[in-house]
C-alpha cells in the first residue's frame, strides 16, 4: 500500500477517465508533457493503435515500379523505396541503388527517380546482395564476395564527387545475406549463409564477437535502437541477442506449414515499455508479432 500510495499520476493518464477529450490539443500536449518530464506513465495507457482502427491515408503515397523494398518515415511523410535501393540523404533527396547484371552500382534523385551517377568498382567485390547506410557519409555493402565492404561517399545535389572503399571486413566464409546498423550503440551487424551472424564496431571497423548457432542461412537481422538487443532470423527460427552476443531467447514462429523469416524489426516505442514487440515476415504472406 506504501509503494502504491508514492505512485501516483495524472488522471488523464488514466484509460478508465474515457476518451472524450482524447482529441483535445491541449490535453495532447499536456500528456505528452508530462511523459516528457516524468518518463512514466501507468500500464492502463495504450500505446499502440488497433487495427480496426487505422484507416487509409487520404493521398496514396508515391510507389516504386518494382517490389518494395525500403519503408521509412521522414519529417511527417512515409517515403517508399523499391527493392536493392536505400534511400542515403533525406535532405539531399538521394538514394544508392544495387543489383545490376554487372554488379556495378547507381546513385539517384528518389523524387525523379532518374540517375545521376554510376559506380562500376563495385563489381570488383561481385554480386551486392544488402547495404546499409549509417551516415550520408557512408555506404557499407556485403554479397557473394563474403566480404563487408565499408565505403567513403561524397554526395552533393545529384552530383557523385567521389566514393571510396575505407575497409574491408573479413570474417564470414559464405556469401553475406543482410546487413543492420546502430550508430547509436556504434554496433554493425553482418549476416550470412554460413549461419552466423558477425558483431563488428562501427567506429573502429573491427570484429567484436560472432553470433552462432542458427540451424541455417541468416535471413534478417535488425538492431534495437533503444536498448541495443539483436534479432536474427533464420529458416522459421527467431533468435534474440544482446549487444555481446549472448543468446537471450530462441522460438520457432511457424504456425503449420513452414515458411521462413524474410524481414523483421522492433517496435521502439519507449524503452521502459515492457508490450514492444519483435515484429516479422514471412514467405507465406504472414505477419508475426
Amino acid at each position: 500500500a506504501a509503494v502504491e500510495s508514492l505512485n501516483l499520476f495524472h488522471p488523464y493518464f488514466y484509460a478508465e477517465r474515457g476518451r472524450a477529450d482524447s482529441k483535445d490539443p491541449l490535453i495532447k500536449n499536456l500528456k505528452l508533457g508530462y511523459v516528457s518530464n516524468f518518463g512514466q506513465v501507468p500500464k492502463q495507457t495504450p500505446f499502440f493503435f488497433k487495427l480496426d482502427k487505422l484507416k487509409t491515408a487520404a493521398q496514396p503515397y508515391k510507389l516504386p515500379k518494382g517490389p518494395v523494398g525500403q519503408i521509412i518515415f521522414v519529417d511527417k511523410e512515409v517515403l517508399v523505396l523499391e527493392r536493392n535501393r536505400l534511400l542515403l540523404a533525406p535532405a539531399l533527396n538521394c538514394y544508392f541503388s544495387w543489383g545490376f547484371p554487372d554488379n556495378s552500382c547507381n546513385f539517384g534523385n528518389y523524387t525523379s527517380g532518374k540517375t545521376f551517377a554510376v559506380y562500376e568498382e563495385l563489381c570488383v567485390w561481385g554480386e551486392t546482395l544488402c547495404a546499409v547506410c549509417p551516415n550520408p557519409n557512408t555506404v557499407i555493402t556485403g554479397g557473394s564476395s563474403t566480404v563487408v565492404c565499408v565505403w567513403d561517399v561524397a554526395l552533393t545535389k545529384d552530383k557523385l564527387s567521389h566514393m571510396k572503399l575505407r575497409q574491408p571486413l573479413y570474417g564470414h566464409i559464405d556469401t553475406v545475406t543482410c546487413l543492420a546498423v546502430s550508430e547509436v550503440h556504434n554496433i554493425l551487424l553482418s549476416g550470412s549463409r554460413d549461419c552466423t551472424c558477425i558483431l563488428w564496431d562501427l567506429e573502429e571497423l573491427n570484429y567484436v564477437t560472432q553470433l552462432t548457432g542458427h540451424t541455417s542461412s541468416v535471413s534478417a537481422i535488425a538492431i534495437n535502437e533503444l536498448t541495443g538487443d539483436i534479432a536474427s532470423c533464420a529458416g522459421s527460427q527467431l533468435y534474440l541477442w544482446t549487444m555481446r552476443g549472448q543468446v537471450l531467447a530462441c522460438t520457432d514462429t511457424s504456425c503449420g506449414p513452414q515458411a521462413d523469416i524474410m524481414c523483421v524489426s522492433f517496435s521502439q516505442r519507449l524503452e521502459w515499455d515492457a508490450r514492444n514487440v519483435v515484429v516479422t515476415g514471412c514467405t507465406d504472406g504472414s505477419v508475426r508479432v
